[in-house]
């Protein structure tokens, strides 16, 4: 990964673990992540997806749980950093800025695209011959009750309609 690709992961990365309550540093001289809890040493996290930690930096429960999530968010943020970064760069008529291309089907494509913000990484477009409908993707989820296992958290079953749909 290029010392670009990796900032772009790294800011990626911090939103992701400040939104869920961590603490996280600047950049070591080492090209390490720093990520602290309730103002201790947790770990450190690489742009590969990997983590690093000191054994005795989670020896209870409410510490372990925590380190196995930011784990969690590490790894996932990696790996769909990195699917952006190899993905083509999409054009349409009406869609401005940076969207890559990760899933294409019957005009509707998934597309990632750079965040500054909380705002998720992923988008779901609609494509026509005159115009683009961009649809966002809420921020991932990392419990999974919030996955819409035994609910509809979009108001999508049967019979409701897409109107209610994110737009």
């Amino acid at each position: 990964m290029n010392a670009e690709a990796k900032n772009r992961c790294f800011q990626e990365l911090t939103l992701n673990l400040r939104h869920e309550g961590f603490v996280v540093k600047t950049e070591t001289e080492e090209g390490l992540l720093p990520v602290e809890l309730d103002g201790q040493r947790l770990c450190l996290a690489l742009d590969t997806g990997a983590v690093r930690y000191w054994r005795e930096d989670a020896v209870d429960d409410p510490r372990s749980t925590a380190l196995n999530k930011a784990i969690s968010i590490t790894k996932t943020t990696a790996e769909y950093m990195r699917q952006m970064e190899s993905a083509p760069q999409l054009t349409a008529s009406g869609l401005t800025g940076d969207y890559r291309l990760l899933a294409d089907f019957n005009d509707v494509v998934l597309t990632g695209h750079p965040t500054a913000s909380s705002q998720s990484p992923l988008n779901f477009v609609f494509r026509t011959a005159e115009h683009c409908v961009r649809f966002l993707v809420p921020p991932f989820p990392t419990e999974p009750a919030s996955l819409g296992f035994g609910g509809d958290p979009f108001n999508l079953s049967p019979g409701s309609g897409c109107g209610n749909a994110p737009a």
